[in-house]
């Protein structure tokens, strides 16, 4: 029964001898298993180290496994460096060693058994695989969200997110909208439209667009004044907290 028990976990364990009318619980096949002596196997060359949880989230100690035989070594109490190194002066034939990826099991072998050959276990290569392609996936899709909202390529939010600093838009001058600005804003106070007003300095000898012209003067509101008063204020749009949100 203890052969069966080693072999499986004391839930299955249980089950399996009541099926061959041995019926057991779960605590006494562990218990069962715990009595068992641990078969000492003076040289191993290849050994794997990890931790163990002898009560989980409490007690933690070192496993010490014989990858070749697949059986277990030795268990270390607690998971501190210190009680590794000394068992690892007393077993110099280890020549390679199995672990997962935690510097202080890669720093003791080196320091005990620098000749020892170190790979790093399946499961946390493949672990840390995983996260790198989660991270890449989750970049890839917050680029394709921001590209949908602003209506840009991916490629553009890619290049800009690899950025340090943002460079600036240049718009290049190609209009006159300067020299009519006074003009411009004294009728606007009036209550001419951008697009009466641009007909006007387009027969006056202005150089540009209507979207260059309008770009130009759209923030400013039109405001009314009376006979005799002049344009001393401008108001310029506000943008609002929702757009302010949305960048």
């Amino acid at each position: 029964m203890q052969n069966i028990l080693i072999e499986v976990s004391a839930r299955k364990g249980s089950y399996i001898a009541g099926q061959i009318n041995l019926p057991i619980s779960s605590s006494i096949a562990l218990r069962l298993v715990n009595r068992m002596p641990i078969p000492s196997f003076y040289q191993v060359k290849v050994l794997g180290m990890d931790d163990w949880a002898n009560r989980k989230g409490l007690t933690y100690w070192t496993i010490l496994v014989d990858d070749e035989k697949r059986r277990v070594f030795d268990i270390l109490p607690g998971r501190d460096v210190a009680s590794l190194k000394e068992w690892l002066k007393g077993h110099p034939e280890v020549k390679e060693v199995t672990r997962d990826r935690a510097s202080s099991f890669s720093k003791a072998v080196a320091e005990i058994l620098p000749d020892t050959i170190q790979i790093a276990d399946r499961f946390h290569l493949l672990k840390n695989l995983s996260d790198c392609v989660y991270d890449v996936l989750r970049l890839e899709y917050r680029s394709l969200d921001i590209a949908k909202s602003f209506r840009i390529s991916r490629n553009t939010v890619r290049c800009y997110s690899k950025m340090d600093t943002y460079i600036s838009k240049i718009t290049p001058v190609k209009n006159n909208c300067i020299q009519y600005q006074h003009y411009i804003e004294s009728e606007l106070a009036n209550g001419k439209t951008i697009k009466a007003l641009f007909d006007i300095v387009n027969n006056s000898g202005y150089i540009g667009l209507l979207t260059c012209f309008y770009e130009f003067f759209r923030n400013y509101s039109t405001i009314r004044v009376t006979k005799g008063e002049t344009l001393s204020v401008i108001k310029y749009r506000m943008i609002s907290p929702r757009k302010i949100s949305d960048i």
